[in-house]
């Protein structure tokens, strides 16, 4: 769940072909880095995090995801608006909580 509230700024590392699609790699200074399967909206695209590796994190673009945004057409360099998912960043501590 994602509340439209930016709360990291990112930079592309790559944006790579990949099969049909590409593959969009992101450095970022986020507190918690995603892992392998979490959801990350790139600039209010909601995205599932294919790898991670130190700073950076990637997600494949599928060709509609490329059709209809602008996320395909990102180079190295340029900056992208990241959101974390809600539940996921808040549902561990409820449940030590509990």
């Amino acid at each position: 769940m994602y509340t439209g509230v930016v709360t990291e700024h990112g930079t592309v590392v790559s944006n790579e072909s990949a099969g049909e699609g590409r593959r969009l790699t992101v450095g970022t200074g986020l507190e918690t880095p995603p892992d392998p399967g979490d959801s990350v909206a790139v600039d209010g695209v909601s995205l599932t995090v294919s790898a991670v590796d130190c700073n950076r994190f990637a997600v494949a673009l599928i060709p509609e995801t490329v059709d209809r945004t602008t996320l395909g057409d990102r180079r190295a360099g340029d900056r992208v608006n990241l959101e974390t998912d809600v539940l996921a960043k808040y549902a561990p501590r409820v449940r030590t909580a509990n």
